[in-house]
């Protein structure tokens, strides 16, 4: 009879046990793979996680449209679809690849060279995890240059960041090659992407701001409902990023129950503070200003939501309110159109998490992470470790700012960053719509109204035609 083999999950709920039943006898040992196996229940869990993350593409869509004139939201629209199609694919030909180890005897710190197209591992679930993050880092920028970028432009740099600018850096960060990986001498605690997801969308999204130019009119959103609703879609779509971090389900719930508490008081305690700073700043009770301070507060605890405390994670999101409504405020001032505060929210609220998790990370959280540098027994000192991620930091940033500067200054060169001005001042829905050569002329209330005359010597006719329009 043949030998059939099962690995069983034992008590403590991570290791397993291989047992073998050949008819007569049955034998049992540790899985040899026991701490690398993933269970249907991680699977699940993984999956559910990556959902999620996926979702938030509608929530950035949302946010997005919301942010700009109406004559515009088609635009904004088709991009964030052509940033998750594009990115998909991309991904799977290429960026994939740079994230993995390198094939054969080349060993690199640098950049990884292996399963193109996951022909070697088959390893769908990591795939389609790391996929929707790279999406989300691409999509950060359409806020930045939204309004005045061209389509050519815009997939450019989604194909460039996708295949080239960030894969980089989660080699460097999440591979467990890079000079930046857990057990390196340099290693980085950022556990969900505040510097590698973020900052990478953030600082790419400021260089193409400044090439791009501050848009040519009125800069009034078109719907700050639109943009409330997006930020509820992140912040739920948030709990899959930062918990579906911990990358399996068995002996990890109690870390991903924990990073889902200190996520919900960073998002929470930065919103409020947003609100009242522009009240005491700006006189009022801003609404976009609470919204984009709540997501200020998620970028800035992804990276140590899995060290903090809850105390920690509440001062966490305070600071990052006030960094991002500084930053926002500078902005402007420096004259840099970012509709979105991109910059402000990922960019500058991913550079203070990596930061936080130094500052506010808990030694033993830091332990039982494994943040241990090999031949060590014990986590790297408060100084060592602060020197880490202010390194992590401004690798990212100057590789980010040099590639994306370099891409976007060379599109600016060849003309083909921005929109003529006749088309930046009619809105670029005009190209993606298939109803007529003036899609954005809506009718008034008066063109349902009676043709009526008023009575008396005074009277006059008030004539209401179907040529009454209004341009958006």
């Amino acid at each position: 009879m043949a030998e059939t083999c099962y690995d069983v999950l034992q008590s403590d709920g991570v290791s397993t046990l291989n047992i073998c039943f050949d008819g007569a006898t049955i034998t049992h040992a540790p899985s040899a793979t026991a701490s690398n196996s993933l269970t249907d229940l991680d699977f699940v869990w993984i999956l559910v996680c990556a959902f999620l993350v996926m979702l938030m593409q509608l929530g950035f869509t949302l946010l997005e449209a919301g942010a700009v004139r109406y004559k515009n939201t088609l635009n904004i629209m088709f991009k964030n679809f052509v940033d998750f199609c594009l990115g998909a694919l991309v991904w799977y030909v290429l960026g994939w690849s740079l994230t993995r180890a390198p094939s054969g005897s080349w060993d690199s710190q640098f950049m990884g060279s292996g399963d193109m197209a996951i022909s070697s591992s088959e390893d769908y679930l990591d795939w389609f995890f790391s996929m929707v993050f790279a999406a989300t880092a691409a999509t950060i920028v359409s806020g930045a240059v939204a309004g005045r970028c061209t389509l050519q432009a815009y997939v450019c740099y989604s194909f460039f960041i996708t295949a080239w600018i960030y894969p980089i850096v989660v080699y460097w960060v999440w591979s467990g090659n890079g000079f930046l990986s857990s057990g390196k001498e340099y290693q980085l605690i950022d556990f969900a992407g505040s510097g590698v997801v973020h900052m990478v969308g953030g600082f790419s999204g400021l260089m193409g701001a400044i090439m791009v130019g501050p848009r040519v009119g009125a800069r009034t959103p078109h719907s700050v409902s639109f943009q409330v609703m997006g930020v509820f879609i992140l912040l739920f779509g948030w709990f899959g990023f930062n918990c579906g971090s911990t990358l399996s389900a068995q002996g990890n719930m109690q870390t991903a129950a924990r990073v889902a508490v200190t996520t919900v008081l960073s998002a929470t305690s930065s919103g409020l503070v947003s609100v009242l700073a522009s009240y005491v700043v700006e006189g009022y009770f801003s609404v976009e200003r609470m919204g984009n301070g709540i997501l200020a507060g998620l970028v800035s605890v992804t990276a140590g939501c899995h060290v903090v405390e809850s105390w920690g994670a509440i001062l966490i999101g305070a600071i990052a309110a006030c960094i991002f409504f500084i930053s926002s405020k500078v902005m402007m001032f420096l004259g840099i159109d970012d509709p979105l505060d991109a910059f402000a929210v990922h960019g500058m609220g991913g550079a203070w998490g990596v930061l936080a998790c130094a500052i506010f990370g808990t030694p033993t959280f830091i332990k039982d992470q494994g943040y241990i540098v090999e031949g060590d027994d014990d986590i790297q000192n408060f100084g060592t470790r602060l020197r880490n991620q202010i390194l992590g930091l401004f690798a990212i940033a100057c590789w980010t700012c040099v590639m994306s500067g370099f891409l976007f200054g060379g599109l600016s060169y060849m003309k083909q960053l921005r929109v003529n001005d006749d088309l930046e001042a009619s809105g670029m829905n005009i190209k993606h719509n298939a109803r007529g050569d003036e899609p954005w002329h809506f009718q008034t209330s008066f063109d349902i109204l009676p043709r009526r005359k008023t009575s008396g010597s005074t009277s006059k006719t008030l004539e209401m035609t179907s040529k009454t329009s209004v341009t958006i």
